[in-house]
């Protein structure tokens, strides 16, 4: 039996970014990626509200960004380790 075709799901605060090299959502409006946006709330122990109001976003737009990235961890996860690595072959980094 053929594996079922996953579910895509839409978000109204969330989108592609046309042109970017990362394959990750951004926040609709603005250059933040939200897997930026809930690692800033998560590493300084800020909360949706004080990330909305910094970033002057609606509240929403974090709830979708932290839904969506804690959704699709092993992907982000992948995205940063292929950034990282292409950094290091152009020599932007150094290997460990």
């Amino acid at each position: 039996m053929p594996e079922p075709l996953p579910v895509v799901k839409t978000y109204r605060y969330l989108a592609e970014r046309s042109g970017s090299s990362y394959r990750e959502l951004f926040v609709c409006g603005t250059d933040l990626r939200a897997q930026s946006l809930v690692s800033d709330m998560e590493n300084e122990g800020l909360t949706p509200e004080e990330v909305a109001a910094a970033y002057h976003i609606p509240l929403e737009a974090v709830q979708e960004a932290v839904e969506y990235v804690h959704a699709n961890e092993e992907h982000l996860t992948t995205e940063r380790s292929l950034t990282r690595q292409e950094a290091i072959a152009k020599g932007y980094l150094r290997s460990p």
